[in-house]
């Protein structure tokens, strides 16, 4: 069988050798890969690195392991993976014909009807449509996420985008922001319309390094969690920010949410949108779940004590 290798940064070919097992030829993807044909994919990175292979991996169909190297490991970690040693084992697991107790359909979100998608220009391509596969947002996270991009990569990959959150925390500026929700026809109908610190769309309950922005959130539910975080003053978002980390903080009359199949966010100038940690676009944009959309490689979830974390979701409207 032959599989396929994508390398993020500071990854070589010796990290790769543990990898190469009977029966599995594993060969270096080059740029712009279509995985067609391959029985499986690796992941060498973070939530980055995932971020720009997810369009490839939903159109092959390709089930891939994630090898948490990257500064950001929250999709890994969601699939209960937290090493390279640990991801070893499963793919060993894999490669010896485990291949139906190792891997599970999951959800990806896509952005739909993108402005000045950065990702869609560069790829030359007629259609705006951007996956991503933990979460989706803009306002302070935007602001935070372009400050960590501008990180020197050790300082992100030990709590970088803390620092920035919190600087973003200090100085942020609240913007006033319009989500809307379909009605049972499917027809838009507003939600909130006010001035929002933020507006944090996730398929996964945690992003940029472990904050639980979205605590109930599921992988394989059918469902996006929006968390909506209402204008406030600098004391007030220090004091929520420990409650986010810890996904404490949907009680909070400062914080909306609910779970919806998709949505469109509205604002009076553009406003710059990130997804995985990554520039997407700027809005308008609608957002909408795509259910099954990947097939991922994970510890075994039949009964193994390395069971991955798909949080069952409690109730729709906070």
């Amino acid at each position: 069988m032959r599989a396929a290798a994508v390398l993020g940064l500071g990854i070589t070919d010796r990290d790769l050798a543990p990898f190469r097992l009977p029966g599995m030829e594993l060969t270096q993807a080059p740029r712009g890969s279509d995985f067609a044909g391959c029985a499986a994919v690796l992941i060498f990175g973070g939530d980055g690195t995932l971020h720009h292979q997810l369009s490839a991996l939903v159109k092959s169909k390709a089930p891939f392991l994630v090898v948490p190297t990257g500064s950001g490991n929250d999709f890994a970690a969601g699939c209960g993976i937290r090493s390279r040693e640990q991801a070893l084992r499963i793919w060993q697991s894999f490669c010896q014909g485990a291949a139906r107790e190792h891997s599970r359909a999951v959800d990806a979100g896509v952005i739909v009807g993108a402005q000045d998608s950065l990702m869609e220009q560069s790829a030359g391509s007629s259609t705006s449509q951007l996956f991503f596969c933990n979460a989706t947002g803009t306002g302070l996270d935007a602001t935070a996420n372009r400050a960590a991009n501008r990180q020197p990569r050790w300082l992100r990959a030990h709590g970088g985008y803390f620092v920035s959150a919190l600087s973003a925390i200090a100085f942020y500026q609240s913007s006033t922001i319009r989500v809307l929700l379909p009605d049972a026809g499917g027809q838009w109908t507003e939600w909130l319309h006010e001035p929002a610190t933020l507006v944090a769309v996730a398929n996964n309950g945690s992003y940029g390094g472990g904050i639980r922005i979205a605590p109930e959130a599921a992988f394989d539910d059918g469902k996006l969690d929006v968390c909506f975080i209402r204008a406030s003053t600098r004391w007030e978002r220090l004091t929520l920010f420990p409650q986010v980390i810890r996904g404490r903080h949907l009680g909070s009359p400062l914080v909306k949410s609910v779970q919806t199949e998709r949505l469109r966010i509205e604002t009076a100038s553009p406003m710059d949108c990130y997804a995985d940690g990554e520039f997407a676009c700027r809005t308008p944009l609608e957002i909408r779940v795509v259910p099954g959309a990947l097939r991922v490689i994970t510890a075994n979830v039949q009964g193994s004590q390395q069971q991955p974390h798909f949080p069952a979701v409690g109730g729709v409207l906070h």
